[in-house]
């Protein structure tokens, strides 16, 4: 058992990849995987009084679970 829970496996992620549609504004694609299912994520991030913070996130499920 860990600290935050029983033996909690990260998701994996790749494939990241990012694209400034503004100045203030970067869309980020990635893929991730954790414990078999995977997602294609996509999220927007705003720069706001000078941190950046995620404005929109959404994750598709796709093909069979990895392993």
């Amino acid at each position: 058992m860990t600290e935050h829970g029983p033996d909690i496996r990260p998701a994996v992620t790749t494939g990241m990849r990012g694209v400034q549609l503004a100045p203030d504004l970067d869309h980020l694609l990635y893929d991730t995987e954790h414990d078999g299912p995977r997602a294609h994520r996509s999220s927007l991030w705003r720069r706001t009084d000078g941190a950046w913070r995620l404005s929109f996130h959404q994750a598709t499920p796709y093909g069979p679970p990895a392993g």
